[in-house]
């Protein structure tokens, strides 16, 4: 698996091959991880519902207000392949980074 791969979608990173989406005919597709895109299509037809999904779902272990960390989650999934030609860039006010334990999104100061 290619170093520093992330889903185009989500942002999580992609360190195993069980992790890639599938075509409608099976093949592979590279740029997105299977929760986001399967059998040819999008899970989240917009942004702000894999936003809404991200609020309800990551949890929020530096309490940090809602308003702030949907602006970050924001900020870095506009600079993604699926959402980067439909949003403006906005400079997020908090770094994002993902872990791999149970495919929590972390959000703090600090990368």
């Amino acid at each position: 698996m290619e170093a520093n791969k992330y889903c185009q979608c989500c942002g999580m990173p992609l360190t195993d091959e069980d992790m890639l989406s599938r075509e409608a005919d099976g093949s592979i597709n590279d740029d997105y991880c299977k929760w986001c895109y399967a059998d040819g299509k999008f899970a989240y037809d917009s942004k702000e519902k894999l936003l809404d999904f991200l609020m309800e779902h990551v949890p929020n272990t530096e309490d940090i207000p809602d308003d702030e960390r949907r602006a970050a989650y924001d900020g870095y999934l506009s600079q993604l392949k699926r959402w980067k030609e439909e949003s403006k860039i906005i400079k997020a006010p908090l770094i994002v980074r993902f872990t791999v334990k149970g495919a929590c999104l972390v959000i703090g100061s600090e990368w």
